[in-house]
């Protein structure tokens, strides 16, 4: 053994053997580091201030930028960009220094590669002269704009004040001060205030649960943004709080939630008045939070006087709403073979008046502007919009002139359009709009159409004359979520007749279309009957994917006990097949016979071996 060891070939298998203990922790090392340099501080930038004083002093929102920059890289929590790199960039770019509209703002900080922009304005600034000497006060509005969703996440309004500096001193060096107060002031509240932020646990439909609760901020109906990386992909609502969780409903879906997304609440920025109090003190002017106002039972005294309206009117007015329970479902058309389409269906509101007064409905979507997509017979409750790549439509154009009770049209204004259909893979908004024809006697002031309605309609008159029908359309009805026409999935193992003998992964395509990335849910369904009856189907499997190519089910295990148990000892024929939808649809899907709101895929048949005979009797 000594010999071995001491031999050329001996101390090399030794040297690697201690290589290849040492390697593994060298490469925890490595990575550790390199997580360190991901995991870096966001990227923030300060936005020269918008000078509103009537003073209109050249530079002093420079310097309010200045400072508030100067007080935040103090944190040490953000990589806070030079003004002088700032600058540059909104030159380079074009843009009015400072910039104010949104777009604008947001193309600098995509230029910039920045998380957050400090925005802010110098609303009123005065020099006083004070026990021989001067002090400057000024009041600040500072906003923190989250990039991603161009929405206000931080905040403050205050005033401030210099030091009391007597001899010859500039008015400059005073404003300067007072400037310098005021933006440690600003940083001090934004970082006394920081909003909660929570992550994505878990996603169902159009809610999420996350990881904090009422213990780190959070209250019921708080509005939040949901993010990933630089982008935002919802905005939903707080609800179902715990202190330690909650739920958060999707009321703006853009790509869909799946876990690891970061959820940050939205800020209602305060507003300064631009006068100087006594002491120099200003009021400050909450915005009230969403949801809430005051009033609220002179607001309900509203409403019901409102409906009286309507029933009195007959709901010609410009709020009538001719439907509710609006909605939007995904299926194949005409039937789980045919193409990828969406149902639109409501139920007519009860202001809507009989099928004789209810002459087209129209349904609008949101990727085609002022045309509808589709029309229906005023008699009909849904209609289909399906993937032809164009259709021929005729619809009755108002110009946008909603309601009225002016007897202005008397005819059908019916018009020619041709639109698209829908994209598989795409997510639709729509809303429908109903045109309706109301008797001139019925309005009031008899129509107003003059000699066409004679002495007998015309305010006063009692007989003589003869009605005219007069035409209107509603004000559009949004449908609640959205809705995702696919196609069906495709599927690759097992194969047809495929003989399963145990736990098993099944494997089908992606259904996401590679130019509107979303996630969506996946369910592996299993009957023993090719129809998929609601009795005789279970879900074995779910996951939510947002990748393209072969996706899988994961490994189902104790396959062939649960078969058993499910359906039988003694059944040896199944059937399989793939569910898809997109995980911020509402409510999802048509629900086919199993009741499940999939688009599901064709069926496949497999086996498993049948159970071994029961022992002979003796």
């Amino acid at each position: 053994m000594r010999r071995f060891i001491n031999s050329f070939f001996g101390r090399t298998v030794g040297q690697v053997m201690i290589l290849s203990l040492v390697m593994p922790f060298v490469t925890l090392g490595l990575v550790n580091r390199a997580e360190a340099q991901i995991q870096g501080a966001p990227t923030w930038a300060v936005i020269e201030f918008v000078d509103k004083s009537p003073e209109g002093r050249a530079g002093i929102g420079a310097l309010a930028a200045e400072a508030v920059q100067s007080e935040l890289a103090k944190l040490q929590r953000y990589d806070m960009l030079p003004q002088e790199t700032v600058s540059r960039t909104i030159s380079s770019l074009g843009l009015q220094n400072p910039p104010t509209d949104q777009v604008s703002l947001l193309r600098l900080a995509g230029e910039l590669r920045a998380t957050t922009l400090v925005t802010g304005e110098v609303v009123n600034w005065r020099v006083e002269s004070v026990g021989g000497g001067k002090r400057a006060d000024v009041i600040l509005r500072v906003v923190v704009m989250d990039v991603a969703s161009g929405l206000p996440v931080n905040g403050a309004a205050l005033s401030a004040s210099s030091s009391v500096r007597t001899g010859d001193i500039e008015d400059a060096t005073v404003v300067q001060e007072a400037l310098v107060t005021g933006a440690a002031k600003a940083v001090s509240i934004i970082n006394s205030q920081t909003l909660p932020v929570a992550t994505v646990l878990n996603t169902r439909e159009n809610t999420a649960l996350i990881n904090q609760g009422s213990r780190t901020g959070f209250r019921d109906g708080m509005e939040v943004i949901v993010i990933r990386g630089r982008d935002q992909v919802a905005t939903a609502k707080v609800s179902d709080l715990e202190p330690d969780s909650a739920i958060v409903t999707i009321t703006r879906p853009i790509r869909g939630i799946q876990p690891g997304d970061r959820v940050r609440a939205v800020f209602a920025v305060p507003v300064a008045s631009p006068k100087f109090g006594a002491e120099g003190g200003i009021e400050v002017m909450r915005p009230r939070e969403r949801g809430r106002s005051p009033g609220s039972g002179f607001g309900t005294l509203l409403i019901v006087l409102g409906l009286a309206a309507l029933l009195l009117t007959g709901g010609n007015s410009t709020g009538f709403s001719p439907a509710e329970s609006v909605s939007a479902e995904a299926l194949m058309y005409p039937d789980s073979s045919g193409r990828s389409a969406v149902k639109i269906s409501w139920k007519r509101d009860i202001f809507a008046r009989g099928n004789s007064q209810t002459m087209q409905w129209q349904v609008f979507r949101d990727d085609v502007l002022g045309t509808p997509v589709q029309v229906a017979d005023g008699i009909a409750g849904s209609t289909i919009d399906d993937d032809a790549v164009t259709r021929d439509i005729s619809w009755g154009n108002f110009e946008g002139v909603i309601g009225g009770n002016t007897c202005n049209v008397t005819e059908m204004p019916l018009e020619d359009a041709t639109v698209a259909g829908v994209i598989a893979g795409r997510a639709y908004s729509y809303a429908v709009a109903l045109v309706y024809k109301l008797s001139s006697i019925d309005l009031p002031d008899g129509g107003g159409t003059g000699g066409g309605t004679g002495g007998g309609t015309g305010g006063g008159g009692g007989g003589g004359g003869t009605a005219s029908d007069c035409y209107f359309v509603s004000k559009q009805v949004a449908a609640k979520g959205v809705a995702t026409p696919l196609p069906r999935p495709s599927l690759v193992n097992p194969g047809s007749n495929a003989v399963i003998a145990g736990d098993t992964i099944f494997t089908f395509g992606s259904v996401v279309n590679a130019s509107f990335p979303m996630n969506i849910e996946y369910a592996l369904q299993v009957s023993p009957d090719p129809n998929f009856p609601k009795a005789k189907s279970k879900v074995y499997a779910r996951v939510t994917r947002g990748d393209l190519g072969t996706l899988s089910s994961g490994t189902v295990t104790n396959l062939l006990s649960r078969l058993s148990s499910d359906f039988g000892a003694g059944v040896t024929e199944f059937y399989w097949r793939i569910g898809a939808r997109n995980v911020a649809d509402k409510p999802g899907p048509v629900p086919d016979q199993s009741g499940e709101r999939y688009v599901f895929s064709p069926s496949r048949r497999f086996t498993i071996p049948a159970p071994p005979p029961p022992p002979p009797s003796l």
